[in-house]
């Protein structure tokens, strides 16, 4: 029997002949692999095997996990010894390492800006700017928050199956607290929260007209509906098939043609805050999908204004390896959106429309 190869290096000894006579590679399974499906795993060890070959190798014993036969389906767990007794598949194993050097070469982001709100060996937060996606969709390709973050990283996974990956999601143009989990149990636990309503999520949204109460909550059901042939998704108000949403919010302060609200996200709908500040007649300014055609050409053209006016301005969660430990990550509000506010606090209003005669 051949001696455990170190999988996770660049380079090392070629896979050694075991007694029988067959090539073999060995691996040892940690945290940030672990919980996987074998074949999961294996075809990410094997990218360029067709997909019934890694399923003829469990089937017919070519893969032994901790010295016996499994499954496909079978779950890994940390500590685990992963051997391939195969010798086309074991001299094909390519250093995860190997893979993300070409594939930060391929995904290499515009810019490698990254305003760090907080690091540690679990999280990143970073304060997102508007324009800029949070994922780079199909492919991982082209510049995105997440592919800045792999670039701060150094590599995408540092050698390991798992990636570093986003357990939420922020709109292309909403700004503020987006957080990456850079292991695999950070991952798993915070997506958890998310989906548990264990987060705690604070926007500042510039809506549309004046809002005369205070403070209130919208509680309307939402559905996506799918998009006609040239048009863009929307979300709609449903009451009978819509999916509960809830958002609580307070004026902060009011303007001639604006209301600024601070919004408490109870539920995690896609658009939700869009979708629900638009059925009570106050869209989001800037919003092309649910606002105010005239509204949004005025703040264009005075301001720049290009996407809605929505900023993540404050996420608690639990840390995800420390459960007695609350993390609050801040994000200041864009600049250019902070003058915009100012110029509507000095008074300005815009210019009224000469009726044609």
């Amino acid at each position: 029997m051949s001696e455990p190869s170190n999988f996770f290096t660049l380079s090392g000894p070629l896979p050694k002949l075991s007694d029988s006579g067959t090539v073999t590679k060995t691996l040892i399974i940690d945290e940030n692999d672990a919980e996987q499906r074998v074949d999961a795993f294996l075809r990410k060890l094997l990218p360029d095997a067709p997909h019934g070959l890694v399923h003829k190798l469990i089937r017919t014993g070519r893969v032994l996990v901790d010295g016996e036969r499994t499954k496909p389906a079978d779950r890994l767990a940390t500590g685990m010894r992963i051997e391939i007794r195969d010798q086309r598949a074991a001299t094909s194993v390519r250093s995860f390492i190997e893979q993300e050097s070409g594939m930060l070469n391929l995904i290499r982001p515009v810019s490698d800006e990254l305003e760090i709100l907080h690091e540690d060996e679990h999280i990143l937060a970073i304060n997102k700017p508007s324009g800029l996606p949070s994922h780079g969709g199909s492919g991982a390709k082209g510049d995105s928050a997440l592919t800045r973050a792999w670039t701060h990283l150094g590599t995408v996974g540092r050698g390991h199956t798992f990636r570093p990956a986003l357990p939420h999601r922020l709109d292309i143009g909403t700004s503020g607290v987006l957080m990456v989990a850079k292991t695999a149990v950070a991952l798993r636990n915070l997506t958890a929260q998310f989906r548990n309503r264990e987060v705690s999520k604070h926007y500042l949204a510039l809506v549309s007209g004046v809002i005369l109460s205070k403070s209130g909550t919208i509680r309307h059901p939402l559905r996506r509906v799918d998009a006609q042939a040239g048009d863009m998704p929307r979300v709609v108000v449903a009451k009978r098939r819509g999916q509960s949403a809830e958002s609580e919010y307070e004026v902060k302060e009011t303007f001639e043609i604006a209301s600024l609200l601070q919004i408490i996200l109870h539920t995690g709908r896609t658009h939700q805050i869009r979708a629900h500040f638009s059925a009570i007649g106050h869209p989001l300014v800037g919003d092309d999908r649910y606002g105010f055609v005239a509204t949004n050409r005025t703040f264009k053209d005075k301001f720049g204004l290009e996407y809605p006016f929505l900023h993540a301005e404050r996420l608690v969660v639990q840390h995800p390896s420390r459960k007695s430990k609350t993390l609050e990550f801040k994000a200041v509000l864009p600049v250019i959106r902070e003058d915009l506010l100012q110029t509507l606090r000095d008074g300005w209003r815009p210019p009224r429309q000469r009726k044609q005669k």
